[in-house]
């Protein structure tokens, strides 16, 4: 005997009993968006960390640059501060980051 039925999992479809009201109503948490690991918004937050840290690595290389050349110059001087100015920001987005998992975990039913 041969069937054409096919075995759709809970995941796949979205239910109106898993429906959620995120800060941002165009984006829903629904079992269909379960499946994936990270929120819309900690994928966000983690993207824009992955991207500091590319920043902070190139100009922490120019610093180093800079320091062997000349240490005294105005460029050096602008490049520290440039540096602590995405340490400062990388700190801001480590608190989002966390609020945003925790927000996940709250969204899961942890919290």
């Amino acid at each position: 005997m041969q069937t054409n039925d096919t075995l759709t999992t809970i995941a796949q479809v979205s239910c109106d009993c898993c429906q959620t009201i995120p800060n941002e109503p165009a984006a829903g948490y629904d079992c269909a968006a379960r499946r994936t690991v990270f929120t819309p918004r900690e994928e966000e937050v983690l993207s824009s960390i992955r991207q500091l840290g590319d920043e902070a690595r190139e100009t922490k290389r120019h610093i180093e640059q800079l320091a062997s050349e000349r240490k005294d110059s105005q460029e050096y001087r602008e490049a520290l501060n440039r540096f602590e100015n995405l340490r400062r920001r990388r700190a801001e987005l480590e608190e989002e980051r966390i609020a945003a998992a925790d927000e996940r975990m709250r969204l899961l039913g942890h919290a």
